[in-house]
């Protein structure tokens, strides 16, 4: 093993390994005031939406929108679920596929303050149905694509889960901001492990702590406003990469595709 590792170095990493040395950060390293990191996704996503309200968002194979257009989606769902559930804490599945729809959901699970938890509608519907118990979810979001699924499931969940399409929310719902006081510890979501060694294990994250993943990541990569400029989102739905991804490109005022 020794030997292998010595040939990797020499011939793919010719510079000498760093061992008990200061890291600096690179010179594009973007500093985050804690004033930034102190508030909920929602209040920091709106304050881009207000920065920039006709600058596009989200483009995908079948849509394309700009931040106030993601925003008044976001803001109906969310109005939607507020009227028929309330603001209390509670955990919500989103059973979508990659696209639009599902980064929508995601805002609108969490202006109401509540948990969303992310599921791959491609996966055995035996994992899906076990983190549906083990998160203790009492609702779904999904489309018409995979609402039949989500009845199955949600046909043998302990919990009476409702379920709420997308598809479904008429336009006349109201798109204003809900008034909500979020705070930075309150818990965003739940991201399952894959199970490979055993059951899947759910890893809270809050939003405080989302920021704080974000301002490595924008750092690291110089993600920044630039007019024009894209970020591609390759990972699939129930990946926490892919979810973090997202929030960093939308609070940073990106284009994703």
């Amino acid at each position: 093993m020794i030997n292998m590792y010595q040939t990797i170095s020499h011939t793919l990493f010719p510079q000498k390994f760093v061992c008990n040395r200061l890291i600096i950060p690179p010179r594009n390293f973007i500093d985050f005031p804690k004033s930034e990191i102190e508030q909920s996704i929602p209040s920091r996503f709106e304050k881009q939406v207000n920065k920039y309200p006709h600058a596009i968002a989200i483009k995908t194979q079948n849509k394309t929108l700009t931040y106030t257009q993601i925003n008044n989606n976001a803001n109906r769902l969310a109005n939607v679920m507020l009227s028929q559930r309330g603001n209390k804490l509670e955990v919500i599945v989103l059973l979508l596929e990659k696209g639009a729809d599902f980064i929508t959901s995601i805002l609108g699970v969490l202006k109401t303050g509540k948990i969303f938890v992310p599921l791959d509608p491609t996966f055995p519907v035996e994992r899906l149905a076990y983190i549906i118990e083990d998160s203790q979810a009492v609702a779904f979001i999904t489309n018409n694509l995979n609402l039949d699924l989500a009845k199955k499931l949600a046909a043998v969940a302990t919990n009476n889960c409702q379920l709420f399409n997308i598809d479904n929310i008429d336009s006349d719902h109201s798109c204003k901001n809900p008034i909500i006081t979020i705070s930075p510890e309150t818990p965003a979501y739940i991201i399952y492990t894959s199970g490979s060694t055993g059951k899947p294990k759910g890893v809270l994250q809050n939003h405080r702590n989302s920021f704080g993943w974000g301002e490595i990541i924008t750092g690291e990569l110089d993600v920044k406003y630039i007019p024009g400029s894209h970020l591609s989102l390759l990972n699939e739905p129930n990946v926490k990469v892919l979810a973090k991804q997202m929030k960093i490109c939308l609070e940073q005022a990106q284009n994703r595709e």
